[in-house]
């Protein structure tokens, strides 16, 4: 099937997704040398969910783990973006050796699409493209594939506990404080129960911040993700306060935890990191 073009028209794209027939069978065996993936998923759009999976996977590489990252937002990828490897292409039918942000392999969906474009699938196609990405990706052998989700529980969700075995398969869910997001990553929280994805943490973004008067300022409300942890019993990773500086590091290919470690978000998103490397090792 073709894709849908900007002007209404159609375009053939130069990657054919794979086809319907043996995907699960062709992720497997990608992922054969990967001993974990974790999804970083959020019910709610806006929350910063690409943010911390940018950073969650730098933080994890600093940790002493052999990281790779990969985005399945196949309409909005924001990864490439995120890790100054926006304009980078595959080219050809793979596998693909994906570039890398320092030491970690990083692909997405945007590396098979001229950057102009923008795509029209439906679900089908978008499982295609996952497969792809998964089972056409030269992934080496990795501690942790960390894996950024779009937000719901529709066609990437689901593909995710279709193409990728649950016995490797961990989830982080993203909040902010407020309870139009708690309420929606609850639900997030019941798909991942519902397809036996295990839920090892959550992590509060955009939490109260520190001006430089001492004030403690909560833009968006307080102690959502302390809440929603304990009524779900699982662990509250980080609050990760508001911080221009992780802006500014999303929209220059410069993550936080790299470009200002000692910045509190970096320090935040450093300690869940650690928390999941202790908590990855020890579940075997």
């Amino acid at each position: 099937m073709p894709e849908a073009a900007d002007d209404g028209g159609e375009l053939e794209p130069e990657f054919t997704p794979s086809p319907q027939h043996g995907m699960a069978r062709q992720a497997e065996e990608a992922l054969e040398g990967i001993d974990r993936v974790l999804v970083v998923m959020s019910g709610k759009g806006g929350v910063g969910k690409s943010t911390v999976a940018v950073n969650l996977a730098c933080a994890l590489d600093e940790a002493g783990l052999d990281v790779g990252l990969t985005d399945f937002d196949i309409t909005n990828p924001n990864t490439p973006r995120m890790t100054g490897l926006d304009g980078f292409q595959f080219e050809g039918q793979g596998p693909f050796e994906p570039p890398r942000l320092g030491s970690i392999p990083v692909a997405s969906a945007a590396f098979f699409k001229p950057a102009e474009k923008s795509l029209a699938w439906r679900g089908p196609l978008k499982q295609k493209m996952i497969s792809s990405l998964l089972g056409r990706i030269d992934w080496p052998d990795l501690d942790v594939l960390v894996l950024d989700l779009p937000p719901g529980t529709s066609d990437e969700p689901l593909s995710v506990s279709e193409l990728v075995p649950t016995e490797k398969t961990r989830a982080v869910l993203v909040t902010t404080p407020q309870l139009v997001s708690t309420e929606d990553v609850a639900l997030n929280f019941r798909f991942a129960v519902t397809v036996e994805i295990p839920v090892v943490g959550i992590v509060e973004n955009m939490s109260p911040f520190e001006c430089e008067c001492g004030r403690e300022h909560a833009i968006f409300g307080e102690g959502g993700g302390r809440r929603l942890a304990e009524e779900l019993e699982v662990p509250l990773l980080a609050e990760i306060p508001i911080d221009p500086g992780l802006r500014e590091g999303a929209d220059d290919g410069k993550p936080i935890v790299l470009a200002d470690p000692e910045a509190a978000s970096a320090r935040a998103l450093r300690g869940a990191a650690e928390s999941l490397a202790e908590g990855l090792a020890s579940d075997t």
